[in-house]
């Protein structure tokens, strides 16, 4: 598979979404419109875990800003876990990368407050 970069880009009919790039126009697109319509999920934080891996955090109407991960699919797209269920959002912020699938970052949930997950 060719490299791509997973990317947060705004217009007028999405908001701001995830996008995928291979570098090319032709190769350029709307990766999930996590938040339909145009209002925005605000996708940031990417970090790459592994080989087209990336976690991010996203909003959507159920869930609120929660962390996500992509393979650069659409179907390979999807809400890790609900942090604070709930539209309520856990705001995962700080990604650091491990090493593998694994990586920390800062999270809040309304048993804990903001700590390291």
């Amino acid at each position: 598979m060719a490299s791509r970069v997973i990317f947060n880009a705004t217009d007028f009919i999405h908001g701001s979404e995830l996008w995928v790039t291979d570098g090319t126009s032709a190769g350029t697109s709307l990766l999930m419109d996590i938040l339909p319509g145009n209002n925005a999920s605000n996708p940031a934080g990417f970090t790459n875990l592994a080989t087209n891996v990336t976690v991010f955090s996203a909003k959507d109407t159920v869930h609120g800003y929660e962390l996500w991960v992509t393979d650069g699919t659409t179907a390979g797209t999807s809400l890790v876990v609900d942090i604070n269920p709930g539209t309520t959002a856990s705001s995962p912020t700080l990604f650091t990368y491990l090493g593998g699938h694994k990586a920390v970052f800062s999270a809040t949930d309304a048993t804990h407050g903001t700590e390291l997950w």
